[in-house]
């Protein structure tokens, strides 16, 4: 879990860096798409209750040391990763599901999260940069990044999912590589996201 959530952090860290840098429309989205693969290929391995939640808390930490709190984006991250962990707690409960259950799974917990994020930005903590226009923020963040996350998602999260079982089923093959692969390659992703901050 470690490793996936330091791989979403990185993600975060580097490639949201490149997006801003470069004012690229709708970044969130992109990031989103990327977490729900890394999400989905976590899930892929290990298919418990909680295990997305600490994925999500794992990638909010990494982004927390690396760079300076941006508390709407750590709500994102974190949010995503607890609706994706009740999504697939309730939908995925056996580890070998249909490939549109899967699909469905993504579609819903993509628009649920985008939804549940944006309502909380706007109702509960009114935030500045979500209530500054009324409601259009919050709008464009349910509908549209959401609606293209969830249609995005019905093939990420199956395609995800898919590499996480090839990987758990090397993993249980290959213990000690696997051990040592996961936790040499999460720390090297918390040293390379120190020199990227």
């Amino acid at each position: 879990m470690v490793f996936f959530g330091s791989l979403w952090g990185i993600n975060e860290l580097i490639t949201g860096e490149f997006l801003s840098a470069r004012e690229i429309g709708h970044a969130s989205l992109i990031l989103s798409v990327i977490a729900v693969f890394i999400l989905a290929a976590s899930r892929g391995m290990i298919n418990k209750p909680g295990s997305s939640t600490i994925v999500g808390a794992v990638a909010v930490v990494f982004k927390l040391v690396h760079v300076a709190p941006f508390y709407c984006h750590l709500a994102a991250i974190f949010i995503l990763g607890f609706i994706f962990d009740l999504f697939s707690t309730i939908l995925l409960r056996k580890s070998t599901c249909s490939l549109i259950r899967q699909a469905l799974t993504g579609f819903a917990l993509a628009f649920s999260s985008n939804a549940v994020f944006g309502l909380l930005m706007t109702y509960v903590f009114r935030y500045r940069y979500w209530i500054i226009n009324g409601n259009q923020k919050m709008i464009e963040h349910i509908f549209v990044d959401g609606g293209l996350l969830a249609f995005l998602s019905l093939f990420f999260f199956p395609l995800g999912y898919m590499i996480g079982r090839s990987l758990k089923k090397i993993s249980l093959e290959q213990p000690v590589w696997a051990a040592a692969t996961s936790s040499f390659g999460s720390v090297l992703m918390w040293i390379i996201g120190s020199f990227a901050s």
